[in-house]
């Protein structure tokens, strides 16, 4: 795929998926800088493809410019109209807000996501960590009891 999407390049017929692409296989090597490089180009074919900036959010996630990753993964969470992808992108944000030591601004991007798609674990699992922390008596809600789900907050 890659020589393809290259010679795409090369030949001039180039659109924002096939930079897209690229860059997400850059990505999934591990190279990061490479693949910002594509992503970025993506972005400038189509400014509307939530995808590219999600990526792109994940490749500055992964060399630890998480102001810059922060600032893609909202512009995904705006662009997303899937609930899965949009949930994916609160939690994003959520996550980058908890490698920042930023609790609150976390805790509210995993609420967002949860409110998005409920109870997914990758959610709930940080908020289980953070409702304590912060005091919420709203966490029990979350809690499992023997396989069943508590109907009153604790």
């Amino acid at each position: 795929m890659n020589k393809c999407y290259t010679k795409v390049i090369e030949n001039g017929c180039a659109d924002y998926q096939s930079y897209y692409v690229l860059g997400y296989m850059e990505i999934a090597n591990s190279k990061f800088l490479d693949g910002i490089l594509y992503l970025k180009k993506s972005i400038e074919l189509d400014s509307t493809y939530a995808s590219s900036y999600y990526n792109l959010a994940y490749a500055y996630m992964s060399i630890e410019r998480n102001d810059s990753a922060l600032k893609y993964a909202k512009k995904s969470l705006n662009l997303y109209e899937d609930t899965i992808y949009k949930s994916d992108a609160a939690s994003m944000i959520g996550s980058i807000y908890m490698s920042l030591k930023d609790e609150k601004n976390a805790r509210y991007y995993y609420e967002i996501s949860n409110k998005i798609s409920p109870n997914n674990y990758y959610t709930l699992k940080p908020l289980l960590y953070l409702y304590p922390k912060s005091r919420k008596q709203k966490y029990g809600k979350y809690l499992l009891v023997s396989g069943q789900k508590r109907t009153k907050n604790i």
